[in-house]
């Protein structure tokens, strides 16, 4: 069997019009292996008095998930300096609840990455 599988993509935010400016704020993300996926806990969790699953993740879930799957940052500046990397963008003050909010949005499309099913 041959798989061609992409091992990341390009994001742009939707937040604010950013998808729709002349130089958007763009985050190039690398999908998460297995072991990443695993070393986060990417576990379903059963309620059988419920009979449902529950998928548990925290902030600080999306924030692991953020930074291992944000190899680049690119056209971001603040304050005068440009914001490359995860770590930065986590560090940036001021806007709390749009870094919070952009941060759960890539997290979660990488985690959504991580779940696709391959079928013969």
């Amino acid at each position: 069997m041959e798989l061609n599988l992409s091992d990341g993509e390009v994001f742009l935010p939707t937040l604010e019009g950013n998808d729709k400016s002349d130089s958007p704020i763009k985050f190039n993300l690398k999908y998460l292996t297995i072991k990443d996926q695993l070393e986060l806990d990417y576990a379903e969790y059963s309620r059988e008095e419920e009979e449902l699953i529950t998928k548990i993740y925290t902030y600080k879930k999306y924030v692991e998930i953020f930074v291992r799957g944000v190899a680049s940052i690119e056209g971001l500046i603040v304050n005068g300096k440009q914001i490359k990397t995860a770590k930065e963008f986590l560090d940036i003050r001021g806007c709390p609840e749009w870094v919070k909010s952009v941060t759960i949005e890539v997290a979660l499309r990488l985690k959504k990455a991580g779940e696709v099913d391959i079928k013969n």
